[in-house]
Order: C-alpha cells, then sequence, then structure tokens
C-alpha cells in the first residue's frame, strides 16, 4: 500500500506494476492546501488497516480495505497551554496512528498529533490526551509529535518523536518512552536539533529501533527505546527511515 498527497490510499497486488486506489474517501484539501497520508498501518487483527491523514483525521478498515469509517480524537483543548489558540481541525490533524494495548492489557488505538499524544482504549469511543515531561532541557514547547512507535514484543511500550511546531521545526526535538500505554513518559534521548520525523524498528528485534530528525540526525538504540546512540553522520532533510533486519 502507498498514501498520497492530496490523501489517497493505494494497493498494488503484482509488486508494484499497477496500483488501485481504495474507497478510503480522504479529502483532497485542507487549510493548509493539499492533505496527506501520513501513516498505513496493519494490525495484528487479519483485515485491520488504520490509516492517518495530516488535517482530515483517522480512517479505519476491518475487511482489508474494501470500506472504512472516518474518526476524530477528542479532548485536545485541555492540553492547550498559555497563548495557545484552539482550532476545531486540531482533532483531524493526525501525524502517525499505531495499534497497541493499555497498561492494563486492552487493544488500544495509540495517535501523533501536533498538540500532543492521544490514545482510546474502547473502540475509539473515547480518547485520552497527554503532553510531556518538562525539564531544564525539554521545555514544554516540545509536544509537537509527529512520529509514533509501538513494541511489537510488548505494544504498551510506546516511543515518540516530538518538536517545536511549525514554523519553528529546526531548533529543538526530541524522543520520549513510555511503559504504560501513553499515561507517562519520560525524555529518554539527548535533545536534538529539530523535530523527529520518523521512527522504525527492527523486523526481528523489537529492541533496535532508529529516528530521524528532519533535519538530518540519526538516533539509534539496541535497549527498545531506554537509551539512544547519536551518529556522527548527518544528512540534509529526511523523512523516512527502514530498519532492515539481516
Amino acid at each position: 500500500m502507498a498514501g498520497t498527497r492530496p490523501g489517497g490510499v493505494f494497493r498494488s497486488t503484482d509488486g508494484g506494476a499497477t496500483w488501485t486506489e481504495l474507497p478510503v474517501g480522504v479529502s483532497l484539501e485542507c487549510s493548509i492546501g493539499a492533505t496527506r497520508v501520513t501513516a498505513i498501518r496493519y494490525t495484528d487483527v487479519p483485515g485491520e488497516i488504520w490509516v492517518s491523514v495530516e488535517i482530515d483525521g483517522l480512517y479505519h478498515s476491518t475487511d482489508g480495505g474494501g470500506s472504512w469509517r472516518r474518526f476524530e480524537v477528542s479532548g485536545g483543548k485541555s492540553l492547550l497551554g498559555e497563548g495557545e489558540i484552539w482550532k476545531d481541525e486540531r482533532h483531524a490533524d493526525i501525524h502517525d496512528v499505531v495499534a497497541g494495548r493499555s497498561a492494563d492489557g486492552r487493544r488500544s488505538v495509540f495517535v501523533a498529533t501536533p498538540i500532543g499524544f492521544f490514545a482510546s482504549d474502547d473502540g475509539n469511543q473515547t480518547w485520552r490526551c497527554t503532553r510531556y515531561p518538562v525539564d531544564d532541557t525539554y521545555e514544554s514547547s516540545l509536544f509537537y509529535t509527529r512520529s509514533l512507535h509501538a513494541n511489537a514484543a510488548d505494544p504498551s511500550v510506546l516511543i515518540v518523536g516530538v518538536g517545536r511546531r511549525p514554523p519553528d521545526h529546526g531548533s529543538l526535538g526530541g524522543i520520549h518512552r513510555s511503559e504504560d500505554g501513553g499515561l507517562t513518559w519520560r525524555p529518554v534521548s539527548p535533545v536534538l536539533r529539530s523535530v523527529v520525523w520518523k521512527i522504525a524498528g527492527h523486523p526481528h528485534d523489537s529492541n533496535v529501533l532508529a529516528a530521524v530528525t528532519l533535519f538530518g540526525q540519526v538516533a539509534t538504540t539496541t535497549d527498545g527505546g531506554s537509551s539512544w546512540q547519536l551518529s556522527e553522520r548527518e544528512f540534509g532533510e529526511i523523512r523516512g527511515v527502514a530498519v532492515v533486519g539481516s
């Protein structure tokens, strides 16, 4: 499968030689121009797929992509700090989505948005939301959540990549880790120089992850995200990363 900008989802059954658009129903336009599919995620339930769209919500299929339902998160006004202005589209501005487990073992869906982290533990009926700890280095402006990863071995263990919201992407970023389905968080990387755009896991070893920042830093971990090491090699703009198993 592939997601596009303007928003659409396409599927190939012949190794990419031909593609068919699925009937997702994503809007093509939004307040900033064209919508964009930010993630396509399969779950451990056969036929279940989640799609996240920047400024058009979440789309969910339980029949392998034949039909879809649209969702938005809720409750985000409670996250806003002093001087922040609420926009209704915040609940539909979705940067990433993964399926996982709550701290008590319920099936959950976890969502990254520009105003923080959201989760539903009851089939998308209600949503909880949070931001992240603040200390001497991780200041309160680091809540713009761009990337999300659930540990394959324990899907209540989550990693998020954060930064400052636009137009200040290129100043600070970082990585937080949760061991209770997103109820609490702690910073696990040094403060980085731009927003953490993508996080990817090893296909066979859930302890091995890589994260990349928008403006070229690469961080890796071999302990499930408890600690991270920065690569000496840096790049230009990065918007994707994959970890390949041997």
